[in-house]
């Protein structure tokens, strides 16, 4: 009981105590160096040419931290010469080089290292091609949805790459047959491309929610799939808007504002607004602006994007009123964002 009555009486200072080792740094030690990584734009280079590399540095957990100074070096420096701007470095490969060199990045203790092959120009235009084409293949996935390409298509396309291979591998190889090998593979990868299924692509729009200014306790009916039901922020005013959270950042070109047959119930003028993932939105300059005036609509338009733009948050607001003498709501049926291929 003695025991327990000292720690009663002392429990303030343990407290103060124990705050004081938090913040002294004893129980939470700053993130180490643990391993670089270091990369490069290309893994060929053409003799003369360059290519630029860089150096991020990573902890146990594999999470980025500060490297401070780093020491770059080539394994020989007869196939060129290294520029060093700290965490960032630049090869030129020299005229006459040819075959593999490797580069090595060092903090201290820790190390990584990159090999890069310096083509000549005869198969050099060869080997990117080869480079390029192995990238194109395996950013579209197999399937039958837009903005992917058929399993038949992509078995066309890796015969390519194979026969393309079998040429730049081939010692004795003549120049006409390079240049063949590149001819079919370009024309290899212009069909692969043009092959891609078009369409669009909408998310899957479980756990998103919405709010909105007015009616915001009914704005998830955009998100409900139910064209029968809408939300609506009565009478068009500036200010008045929609916001809809998907949860985590998605990457789209595309958002589908859906009331059909009541057109005029979609903004006279609006603008829309983009925020990254994070504990709230923070919103920056409009990505879209536009419009639909009274009878122009259907109900159904399409927002298309240049660009491709990533976002957690989307917000749409009102910029215009009504004309006067009219009263149409701002509402909508449906709300969709995804891609357009």
């Amino acid at each position: 009981m003695e025991v327990i009555d000292v720690l009663k009486k002392n429990s303030l200072l343990i407290a103060v105590l124990m705050v004081s080792v938090v913040f002294s740094g004893c129980l939470f030690a700053p993130a180490v160096l643990s391993k670089l990584v270091v990369s490069a734009d290309a893994n060929r280079v053409l003799q003369g040419n360059s290519i630029s590399l860089s150096v991020v540095g990573l902890d146990k957990k594999n999470k980025e931290v500060e490297v401070t100074e780093v020491e770059w070096s080539l394994s020989d420096d007869s196939m060129g010469s290294l520029v060093e701007d700290g965490l960032e470095a630049v090869f030129t490969a020299l005229e006459t080089a040819e075959g593999n060199v490797t580069i090595v990045v060092k903090s201290g203790e820790i190390t990584d290292s990159i090999e890069v092959e310096v083509v000549t120009a005869s198969s050099g235009g060869l080997a990117i091609a080869i480079d390029a084409a192995k990238e194109l293949k395996d950013s579209f996935a197999e399937g039958d949805d837009p903005g992917q390409v058929s399993a038949a298509n992509h078995a066309t396309f890796q015969a390519a790459i194979d026969a393309a291979e079998a040429v730049y591998d081939d010692e004795n190889a003549d120049p006409e047959d390079i240049v063949a090998a590149v001819e079919n593979l370009e024309a290899a990868i212009a069909a692969f491309e043009a092959s891609m299924i078009t369409g669009d692509l909408l998310f899957d729009r479980t756990d998103w929610t919405a709010t909105g200014s007015n009616n915001g306790s009914h704005a998830w009916q955009v998100l409900d799939g139910d064209l029968d039901t809408n939300w609506h922020a009565s009478n068009q005013e500036p200010g008045k808007y929609l916001e809809v959270d998907m949860k985590a950042d998605q990457t789209f070109n595309l958002i589908t504002l859906s009331n059909p047959g009541k057109g005029d119930d979609l903004p006279r003028g609006f603008e829309v607004y983009i925020s990254a993932d994070g504990e709230s939105a923070e919103y920056g300059e409009p990505v879209y602006t536009g419009g639909f005036e009274i009878g122009e609509s259907d109900g159904i338009e399409d927002l298309v994007f240049e660009e491709l733009q990533t976002a957690r948050w989307i917000k749409v607001l009102l910029t215009k009123a009504n004309p006067e003498g009219v009263n149409k709501y701002f509402a909508l049926a449906e709300f969709y964002v995804g891609t357009r291929y």
